[in-house]
């Protein structure tokens, strides 16, 4: 229905000052009530002018195009009932002059408003006589019913309605769906009922009835009003600049594309907002299974990681489209994981295939290694490209770690002669390093993954030696090196040990230094020393508790220290 001259010029006049309260943010609070106040002059000019039930009457015009388009439809169907929807009481009294000068009597027409019908009892004896009963052979009494919230539920009108009229929209499907079902349910007598809804053109009225029928299903997440929540103006509190200005716009090539934007925007934000979600779950998850592995309770830690599996069965079924990271976030039951913002989980054992940079033919492979954590809370993860034997600690918010993409992740291609080249470095630093002396320090193997050190410390153990050896008879150099002698636990320079009783600096050699710790008589100083330098562990402080258990001499005496 086109508006008239005077909605046109109210309805203009609102379209201007909401898209100028949505640039200011001090203003936001006034687009609701304009919002509402264009809804109210699309059905009628001087419907915004505070009219009510008791001043309707003093309105100079009571028609507008949407009433005298609505007395046309019902003239055409005289014979059956028809149900008017609008919620603005005032309109009610509009519109049934407006039906009254078109001709039907003011005798048949109801109002069902809380104005006029004001208890239960009332609106049901409307009800009852606006469907008449045939059994009863009581004839009906109103063929027009005018109604607003007041018969969206309890009101049964459906015995011989046959058309249901819709001035205005609700802001949900749910009232929707009561409203029409006052007449569309079992027990009406007719084989077809007409719903009629009227849309002041280039209005907000079309678009509002797209996103409540679910013709746009999008839309429905975009203007958030689903069934559940959200059934009057007030809902729109959730809603930006961008879909105020949708709901307002009157260009219809102009609305098109808004909507597009919009709706990628939105889709962008659910996609973040979805990997936000997961990505806060998975450091959660890490948190519950690291801390499983520290409870001494086996029961308890047999109910964390039960927890935790059944929180990680729920982060697999996450869309992959916005959070594509599934397919690596199960390493977290066995190792540290660390999760970049923007970016995917990363842990030991992980091998990335990146792009360079810098050359766009060329990519770079990297390993990551152990995640160790400070004093301070702050955790690192090990680093290194391949062919290098040196690994280093990166930051989660390092370069390397952000942007992640999960193509990036084993993406095959992993140089076979990695290990060799990672063995001829070692050698090369040692070669290098001859007259200023080799520090093993230096290669940072305590970020490395246990795997890896094993192969490595297998095939340069005898040369990392001899640089030792070479090192202490060259330039004194005191060296806190861990053996097995004899089978008892010693350290000393490399000019007392052998190459075979040196203890590598393994997960296996650590575990073997732990072991001999205790009856070594060493003190616990000397103990926690070797075990910074050569592991980069620290040893647990009742480490010695054992060897003083079994009268193993002064090696309890400086426990407290380290």
């Amino acid at each position: 229905v086109d508006m008239n001259a005077a909605q046109e010029a109210k309805y203009a006049q609102y379209v201007a000052e909401i898209a100028e309260a949505v640039k200011d943010y001090k203003k936001a609070g006034a687009v609701l009530g304009l919002l509402a106040r264009l809804s109210l002059v699309s059905i009628h000019p001087a419907l915004d002018e505070g009219f009510d039930w008791k001043n309707a009457g003093n309105v100079s015009d009571p028609s507008s195009p949407k009433f005298t388009a609505l007395a046309e439809r019902v003239m055409l169907n005289r014979g059956c009932g028809h149900i008017v929807f609008v919620d603005n009481v005032a309109a009610h009294r509009w519109v049934r002059d407006v039906l009254v000068k078109r001709g039907i009597p003011l005798e048949r027409i109801a109002i069902l408003n809380a104005e006029v019908a004001k208890a239960a009892a009332d609106r049901q004896q409307i009800a009852r006589d606006f469907n008449g009963d045939p059994e009863e052979e009581r004839l009906p009494k109103y063929d027009i019913v005018i109604a607003n919230a007041i018969a969206y539920e309890g009101i049964d009108l459906q015995t011989r309605t046959c058309a249901i009229h819709h001035l205005d929209l609700p802001w949900e499907p749910a009232t929707l769906q009561q409203r029409n079902g006052r007449g569309v349910r079992q027990g009406n007598t007719l084989g077809s009922i007409a719903i009629y809804y009227y849309f002041a053109r280039r209005s907000q009225d079309g678009l509002r009835f797209n996103l409540i029928q679910g013709k746009r299903g999008w839309m429905t997440q975009v203007l958030k009003s689903q069934d559940r929540a959200t059934n009057n103006p007030g809902a729109q509190m959730d809603m930006g600049p961008e879909e105020t200005l949708l709901l307002i716009s009157r260009n219809p090539e102009e609305t098109r594309k808004r909507l597009e934007a919009v709706r990628a925007k939105r889709e962008e934000e659910a996609r973040k907002k979805l990997a936000e979600e997961a990505t806060r779950s998975l450091r959660a998850l890490n948190a519950r299974y690291r801390h499983a592995e520290r409870v001494r309770d086996p029961e308890e830690a047999k109910r964390l990681r039960a927890e935790a599996e059944a929180r990680l069965e729920q982060l697999l079924e996450t869309n992959p489209e916005a959070w594509p990271w599934a397919g690596w976030i199960g390493a977290v039951r066995q190792t540290p994981v660390l999760i970049a913002e923007d970016s995917g989980p990363v842990f030991e054992g992980l091998r990335l295939t990146i792009p360079n940079p810098y050359n766009a033919e060329q990519v770079i492979h990297a390993e990551l290694g152990r995640v160790k954590t400070d004093s301070h809370g702050v955790s690192t993860i090990g680093w290194r490209v391949a062919g290098q034997a040196h690994w280093s600690g990166l930051s989660i918010e390092a370069t390397q770690l952000q942007k992640l993409k999960p193509e990036w992740y084993d993406a095959g291609g992993w140089p076979a002669d990695d290990e060799e080249r990672s063995v001829a470095a070692v050698r090369e630093l040692i070669d290098r390093t001859r007259y200023s002396g080799f520090d093993p320090a230096r290669l940072m193997w305590q970020l490395a993954p246990g795997e890896w050190t094993e192969r490595m410390w297998a095939r340069v153990s005898v040369s990392v030696f001899g640089a030792l050896r070479r090192a202490w008879n060259q330039y004194a150099v005191r060296q806190q090196l861990p053996g097995e002698v004899n089978g008892k636990l010693e350290v000393a320079n490399s000019g007392r040990l052998t190459a075979e009783q040196l203890i590598g600096p393994t997960d296996a050699g650590w575990r073997r230094f732990l072991a001999l710790a205790p009856a070594s008589g060493l003190k616990f100083s000397d103990l926690h020393s070797v075990g910074i330098s050569w592991w980069g562990r620290q040893i647990p402080r009742n480490l010695l508790a054992a060897g003083k258990a079994e009268g193993g001499g002064e090696g309890g005496e400086e426990e407290g220290e380290g």
